[in-house]
């Protein structure tokens, strides 16, 4: 089964990596709390935070696209 919304997708990439909030804030370059509220839908995307998602979590561009 694919994730179909990018907040599933990133899900699946921590399960897939065996991430925690704080491992993927050090990834993407943000803070703990910011992952916290793009997980809970409450965060506006910003072009730098869609852009690592596309290149470090390897995520489609039609998933941020469309969130």
């Amino acid at each position: 089964m694919k994730p179909t919304s990018l907040i599933e997708m990133v899900r699946f990439r921590m399960y897939q990596r065996k991430l925690k909030q704080k491992d993927l804030a050090e990834i993407l370059e943000t803070t703990p709390s910011r992952i916290s509220e793009f997980l809970n839908g409450k965060l506006k995307l910003t072009y730098s935070f869609a852009s690592n998602l596309y290149k470090k979590l390897n995520i489609d561009a039609n998933l941020i696209f469309n969130y």
